[in-house]
């Protein structure tokens, strides 16, 4: 069994989703409150394998119980049985985006069978075959039990006993033996063993016979302490697993969260649907690479829907195969990831889990922005707390480049380049046309070169000496003398030969092409020196404005 189709309407933070699945092996992404669960959700209620979910006010939209909650799922390869005219064979249809058209399958077309669940406000439950054609037949729990699906997620503890719910009772056989076997454990201990003889309970005994002697009561026979049997309390589903004398229970996150999904995955293989919640959580890295490979090679035909909030899962799993999930007043879209987009996935997978992104050109400038977050924020609310993620687009044109791909996908962008490349300016005009952010400096320079030219003067020699810390005095006297044929590192004795801005651009270019500040971390260093001294810029210089264009964008909303 796989899934087609998923429709929702007024369940939990979803007013309205129509998603059609492109594949058997799907990574759900987005930011927060995006509705992911939501979705695995929706699919377990609607294949629910018992009769009766507990329900709650909570579970509609906005806790309008007005609107009943309704999950549509369409399934194909389902049971032969399911297929005869007697149970659901009058029901069959092929897959189609709207009621209203005919969804009767001819010859060539492939078949489903659509299940729908309806809860209203009394919280009554029902599951039907529906389609275009007819008004549709109760589907039993115990036909949705044979749909397969499995759930892995915050409640895998349940995995390691013989409970209602656990994954054990798949393998093994006439469990009921069990709970005869237990009972009859019971009576015999109930039997054997008196608790009156240890000398704790003794002293209790003794003291209820001297009380109730002096209100007239004593015991037909004797008081005594044995073992008190309730049917509540026995059967299969206290049996835990062990691992010697230790339960397996005991064991790390990572450790019972990758047992539980082994074991479920082992027995929901063929013609199952798997639906795995933040299948990163508690998994060290090289175990959830592991679990993905294992899944994404799996032959046997199941389909796995997995949500995720880690890079690691991006980057592991084919841009085919990720789908990003966005909720908008209560509108849920998922949209599908392009084939042709694994590159730009692979180099910046934090953008896709981020509602907002600034794409910069290099890693100065990423350093840069960093750093610059420290100023910004208000009431400690940084630029994460709006939900955007800064990344390096490794040089203009392929900056632009990406930007692209990234709002194609829905993401809202800005870019920050510089002005010294004519091909990457030309392409952030073109993708300034599809509503990209683009910020550029004035005046053809580089960020190294815009920053000299527009910083304090006073301000100028620090950001020189920083540069002597990476790489010598010798080192930037020898550069500076390549130029400029004076061998120094002070500014004011260069200055007095050149001129302020003569000497502002010498130092600025000469950082451009031996590239004092090409790494992340030089880049916050820069910022750094900016932000100790913003206030007293020139609120006319390139710099500022821009860069409060970019504070801007990145703090509204």
């Amino acid at each position: 069994m796989y899934i087609k189709r998923i429709k929702v309407n007024n369940f939990r933070g979803i007013k309205e989703l129509n998603w059609k699945l492109r594949n058997k092996f799907i990574c759900l992404i987005g930011p927060g409150d995006s509705t992911k669960t939501t979705i695995l959700d929706a699919i377990e209620w609607a294949l629910y394998p018992y009769w009766n979910i507990n329900i709650s006010d909570y579970d509609f939209y906005n806790c309008d119980v007005n609107n009943n909650i309704r999950i549509e799922i369409t399934i194909g390869d389902f049971p032969d049985e399911f297929m005869r005219e007697e149970n659901y064979g009058l029901y069959l249809r092929k897959d189609v985006d709207t009621d209203t058209e005919d969804d009767e399958p001819q010859n060539d077309d492939e078949i489903f069978l659509t299940i729908r669940l309806e809860i209203n406000k009394y919280y009554e439950q029902e599951w039907t075959v529906i389609n275009n054609r007819t008004e549709g037949k109760k589907i039993s729990s115990k036909d949705r039990m044979k749909l397969k699906v499995g759930r892995i997620g915050e409640y895998f503890y349940k995995d390691f006993n013989l409970g209602r719910n656990s994954v054990l009772k798949k393998y093994g056989d006439n469990l009921e033996n069990l709970d005869k076997t237990i009972l009859d454990i019971y009576r015999t201990i109930k039997k054997d063993i008196d608790f009156s003889k240890q000398e704790e309970v003794k002293k209790i005994i003794d003291n209820i016979l001297n009380t109730t002697q002096e209100y007239g009561i004593a015991p037909n026979n004797s008081f005594n302490a044995k073992i008190d049997i309730k049917n509540s309390e026995l059967g299969y589903s206290n049996i835990n697993i062990y691992d010697g004398l230790v339960p397996v229970m005991s064991n790390g996150t990572g450790t019972k969260r990758l047992m539980s999904s082994a074991m479920n995955i082992s027995k929901l293989n063929k013609g199952s649907c798997i639906l795995i919640d933040e299948i990163e959580y508690g998994l060290e890295p090289y175990r959830l690479r592991r679990l993905i490979r294992n899944l994404d090679n799996s032959k046997d035909g199941r389909q796995i829907i997995f949500t995720s909030h880690s890079p690691i899962s991006i980057v592991e799993v084919d841009s085919s195969n990720i789908v990003i999930c966005r909720s908008v007043n209560g509108t849920t879209e998922c949209v599908d990831v392009a084939d042709d987009l694994q590159a730009t996935i692979r180099v910046m997978p934090e953008a896709l889990l981020s509602r907002k992104v600034i794409v910069t050109e290099g890693k100065t400038e990423l350093g840069l922005i960093r750093s610059l977050d420290r100023k910004w924020g208000k009431d400690e609310k940084y630029i994460e707390y709006y939900g955007v993620s800064i990344v390096d687009g490794n040089g203009g044109v392929q900056a632009c480049k990406r930007a692209k791909e990234l709002k194609q996908l829905g993401y809202n962008v800005l870019i920050l380049i510089d002005s010294d490349d004519a091909n990457a300016l030309n392409d952030a005009k073109e993708i300034e046309k599809i509503g990209i952010k683009t910020v550029s400096w004035a005046g053809n320079v580089s960020t190294e070169e815009r920053i000299f030219l527009d910083i304090p003067k006073d301000k100028i020699q620090l950001l020189i000496d920083e540069a002597v810390k990476f790489y010598t005095k010798e080192t930037i006297e020898k550069w500076i003398k390549d130029e400029s044929n004076k061998e120094t590192t002070q500014y004011k004795d260069i200055e007095s030969e050149l001129g302020e801005q003569e000497t502002r651009k010498l130092i600025g270019r000469i950082a451009k092409r031996k590239e004092w500040y090409k790494r992340i971390d030089k880049g916050e260093i820069l910022g750094d020196i900016i932000k100790d001294c913003y206030d007293t810029f020139n609120k006319e210089c390139d710099i500022i404005k821009k860069l409060e264009e970019v504070k801007d964008w990145s703090y509204e909303g």
